[in-house]
């Protein structure tokens, strides 16, 4: 008996006992990594066209559509730089929005938004790895440059077609137009805002680089319109031809309307043989050397104009002679221009008959 209850005793003397819990390795939830998204509101926001109007009504919404799809993984903070009584903005009650108000400060209607955020972004420099900018500014691109000399991440947002310098300035780059379907804006609204200054400046548009910029639009069969063809005509208003070096060009009447009188009175032939022969006059040369050599083209094609309507030409398309090598888009520009002439000419007219 007593051999059994010493050997009891030894076997609880030897047991090891339990060590308590470190509370040392225990490894707490990390959070998000944190940096400022810059907003150039200004720029962002746009006209009050279709886009705009709804922007202005869901920014707050817009905000954290861009926040979850391309940046889950951080917590990003918004300054947002704009006139903010221009651009007709309330308050976003969110604590990580912070809306700066840039009055006008220039002659020209510009205000302080840029140089303010330029300014803001280097003072955090020292303070973050990762720095962010919304905007669609190339402006930007040597801030965004500067910054990544400096070993900082930068994170670019655009919601419309926007400089391949900027673009490249920036470590990484988000589209932000797919956002804009999220808060409801129309694709049609979102082609003709990106479109409309193209066709204003060039005339046209190339097909490959149009057709791929709205291919993200496609949805179903073409949201509804069955072609590229179709959606395009119905954002911009108008059909489209392409030509065989592929670009778009708005469908216009193939002479000119009988009412415009600022023009001279050639047949459309005539005006063919104008048009193709300055796709090959040199724009280095004088104006009168330019002038004689547009009359001399049109001579070899059978076609005879005066000094005054060769030079009426070339002064109406200088910008664009030596450059633009397509009749058709010279055509176009040289029609734009009778048409803001006669415009010019109706106003002044109905001032002066005002006026008596």
């Amino acid at each position: 008996m007593f051999k059994f209850i010493m050997a009891s005793i030894r076997q609880i003397l030897l047991k090891k006992p339990v060590k308590p819990m470190s509370t040392n390795n225990i490894t707490p939830p990390t959070s998000k990594p944190k940096f400022v998204m810059f907003v150039d509101l200004d720029n962002v926001m746009g006209d009050e066209d279709g886009v705009g109007t709804v922007m202005r009504s869901r920014l707050d919404d817009y905000l954290s559509y861009i926040q979850q799809d391309h940046f889950p993984e951080f917590d990003v903070s918004f300054r947002l730089y704009g006139n903010l009584t221009f651009l007709k903005c309330e308050a976003i009650a969110n604590e990580n929005v912070t809306m700066i108000d840039t009055p006008v400060r220039t002659y020209n209607h510009k205000t302080e938004a840029d140089p303010m955020i330029m300014v803001d972004m280097l003072r955090l420099k020292d303070n973050v790895s990762n720095a962010g900018l919304f905007t669609n500014d190339c402006d930007f691109a040597y801030i965004l440059n500067e910054l990544q000399l400096m070993g900082k991440t930068t994170h670019l947002v655009t919601n419309r077609i926007s400089n391949k310098h900027l673009r490249h300035s920036a470590s990484h780059h988000y589209d932000g137009q797919l956002q804009l379907l999220s808060i409801k804006c129309r694709v049609e609204d979102i082609i003709k805002r990106d479109f409309d200054p193209i066709l204003k400046r060039v005339g046209c548009l190339h097909y490959y680089l149009s057709r791929g910029y709205c291919k993200r639009f496609k949805g179903s069969d073409w949201q509804g319109y069955g072609s590229f063809d179709q959606l395009l005509a119905s954002s911009l208003g108008t059909a489209f031809t392409r030509d065989e070096q592929q670009q778009l060009y708005p469908i216009t009447e193939p002479t000119p309307p009988e009412h415009l009188q600022s023009n001279p009175a050639l047949s459309h032939h005539e005006y063919d043989v104008v048009f193709s022969s300055l796709c090959t006059v040199a724009s280095h040369q004088k104006l009168t050397v330019m002038r004689d050599t547009l009359r001399n083209k049109c001579h070899q094609h059978d076609v005879q104009i005066s000094a005054d309507i060769a030079a009426h030409f070339v002064s109406k398309l200088l910008p664009f002679i030596g450059k633009v090598k397509q009749s058709q888009k010279l055509a176009t520009h040289y029609w734009q221009w009778v048409k803001s002439s006669e415009k010019i000419k109706s106003s002044a007219h109905a001032i002066t008959v005002s006026q008596q």
